[in-house]
């Protein structure tokens, strides 16, 4: 009796689950006319793209056609009828998966991406951009299905679109050395190789990776010793817009909440923290709508969140050499 009422509910749990396409809503026409083919190499280990929970249902995510490399190699195609180019590019996929996380009682979909692009020429690869990081929904977006459906298949377009500009990297990568592209990378660049990190100001990733500080600017602190700007005579790098500075041998990343102490190991370079203290709660915008008091009770409620979620379990978050993001996985 079990097993029939079971074969009776199977149809309804089976059809209760909800699919949402990764629609290609933009063109990713090669306007630099450099490309003549785009080619995906799929190198995960799950090809499902996974579900997320909304509103008490389940939603599986797929591409149009169910297969990434099929789809976007695809779209390459049907954006450029006659490719004027003599470089291919390779889409190198390594992780691309949708989930549901709890954040502040709500639940909300996100996705966990990392791919890569390349030049491909005479069988080896050579650099061109990157995307690794947890993906929240594009901001006025609704944190809905389709909301990250619409997030992701933006982020994808906007990869390729900047990946033919931008321009590749001179280190050469062996074919069957392309699982291991950004050790390799990261094994070249001057802030892994050299002994210490200069002493300076660097307004971005690129010059911390490459070991390059500002020039001529010197550091400007208030009363209590914190750093809140860089001059350079008539010249100022405001704090928040500096990516790090390093002085007598200690250095300080620039996170929303302010400077927190950059650390090394053997897996790179990473800050002691949470999740919170890189990006704090905001106030909700919906307190506006009750005019100065709502907004003042939402600051309230916001810093008091920001207070206890601070007070959680701090661990390693490393910064990734390639992109400048912070890796978000314990």
């Amino acid at each position: 009796m079990k097993f029939k009422y079971f074969l009776a509910l199977f149809p309804i749990m089976f059809f209760s689950q909800k699919t949402t396409v990764i629609k290609f809503y933009e063109p990713i026409k090669d306007n630099t006319k450099t490309f003549r083919t785009l080619s995906v190499i799929d190198n995960r280990e799950d090809k499902e793209l996974g579900t997320i929970t909304y509103k008490k249902e389940t939603y599986r995510f797929e591409f149009p056609d169910n297969d990434a490399k099929k789809s976007i190699d695809g779209w390459f195609v049907s954006s450029n009828k006659t490719p004027s180019g003599n470089n291919d590019m390779v889409v190198f996929l390594e992780d691309f998966r949708v989930f549901s996380e709890d954040v502040q009682d709500v639940t909300l979909p996100k996705a966990e991406v990392k791919i890569s692009s390349f030049v491909l020429k005479d069988g080896n690869y050579y650099y061109l951009d990157r995307i690794n990081k947890v993906v929240n929904i594009s901001p006025n977006v609704n944190k809905t299905p389709f909301g990250l459906s619409y997030t992701l298949s933006n982020l994808l377009h906007e990869f390729i679109k900047t990946s033919y500009k931008t321009k590749p990297s001179e280190l050469k990568i062996a074919g069957d050395q392309l699982a291991n592209y950004a050790d390799i990378i990261a094994s070249e660049l001057p802030a892994f190789k050299d002994s210490q990190i200069k002493d300076g100001v660097y307004p971005d990733y690129k010059s911390f990776f490459d070991n390059t500080p500002s020039e001529g600017y010197e550091l400007v602190k208030n009363s209590k010793g914190e750093v809140v700007r860089a001059k350079k005579g008539d010249e100022r790098i405001p704090a928040y817009k500096m990516f790090a500075y390093a002085e007598n041998g200690k250095i300080y990343h620039h996170a929303l909440s302010g400077f927190l102490e950059l650390m090394k190991d053997d897996k790179g370079f990473y800050v002691f923290t949470n999740y919170v203290t890189l990006f704090p709660v905001q106030a909700d915008s919906t307190y506006g709508m009750f005019g100065l008091i709502g907004g003042i009770a939402g600051a309230i409620d916001a810093n008091a969140k920001n207070k206890k979620l601070k007070k959680e379990e701090k661990y390693n978050i490393y910064i990734d050499p390639l992109t400048g993001d912070y890796i978000l996985r314990k």
